[in-house]
């Protein structure tokens, strides 16, 4: 994970972190990005949408529109790919050698 190759790198851990945070949420800057995450999350998880982007400040300086886009796509693929996967695997346990035929609904919400 990219976090934990962050606190190798600085010598830090999971309690340094939660008192760092503690010490300085106070701190303008903090709560900029503290609010931002919040929004963030709601806007993905409960409103399921992102209105907006401001690649010049929310995301680091060569993360550019196009490289987001890339990555976005990247990410989207392999979700995909590890979906077929696991529906044609699922096809074949259940042995249906149709292509037309359907993976039943009640497996397919399981995957």
């Amino acid at each position: 994970m990219i976090e934990q190759a962050c606190y190798k790198d600085l010598n830090l851990n999971n309690d340094d972190l939660a008192q760092w945070v503690t010490h300085f949420r106070s701190e303008k800057r903090i709560k900029e990005q503290a609010d931002m995450l919040k929004k963030l999350d709601k806007d993905l998880f409960e409103n399921e949408r992102i209105d907006e982007i401001n690649f010049s400040e929310q995301l680091p300086a060569k993360l550019d529109s196009k490289l987001y886009i890339a990555i976005y796509r990247k990410i989207w693929a392999t979700i995909r790919h590890d979906m077929h996967e696991r529906i044609m695997a699922k096809r074949q346990e259940l042995n249906i050698m149709s292509e037309t035929e359907p993976l039943p609904q009640s497996e397919f919400v399981k995957i």
